[in-house]
């Protein structure tokens, strides 16, 4: 999908700022990751989802990646926030469901719909734990969370076929 809307000429224009977020996002997906939502009280939309990556190995070249991503908002729309007594990001809107990302330790963090920063409280609360926490997260609010590795996948995946066909793959 990701490379059929870079090959979109609608994108022309933008094409090389367009390449970047997709390079971005496509880096984030190799690295473990806690997609999860959990239960929201006292909001029309009762639900926060959130993704938290564990990114260890690379986090100064995403962090150098993610200052890129921030660079292409022209219009100033993207904007720091206090979440959880940590600075975030999140965009201008009058919405009360927004999302917000940035640092937690090693961690990039994208919640939707969590002003009060229970996704940052719960992976703070015992840091020399926190690598642990995404693979065994346990926040009484949780209703989904699902730990992902998606280099292991391919690794697995590849290791059924023969040499030279895992190559390609």
């Amino acid at each position: 999908v990701m490379a059929k809307i870079e090959s979109e000429k609608a994108f022309s224009n933008d094409s090389a700022e367009i390449k970047d977020t997709f390079t971005f996002f496509r880096e984030l997906a190799n690295y473990p990751m806690l997609i999860g939502a959990a239960g929201r009280k006292g909001s029309d939309f009762p639900v926060y989802p959130f993704v938290i990556f564990d990114v260890s190995a690379g986090k100064a070249r995403l962090h150098d990646a993610l200052k890129k991503f921030h660079s292409l908002d022209k219009d100033g729309e993207i904007i720091e926030v206090e979440i959880a007594n940590r600075k975030m990001y999140s965009v201008k809107d009058e919405n009360e469901v927004k999302p917000y990302w940035g640092w937690v330790y090693n961690f990039l963090v994208i919640a939707i719909n969590d002003p009060q920063g229970l996704t940052i409280k719960a992976l703070s609360a015992k840091p020399k734990d926190t690598g642990k926490y995404i693979q065994n997260p346990a926040s009484p609010n949780d209703f989904l969370t699902s730990y992902v590795d998606v280099t292991k996948i391919l690794d697995t995946v590849r290791s059924a076929f023969p040499p030279q066909e895992a190559e390609k793959m």
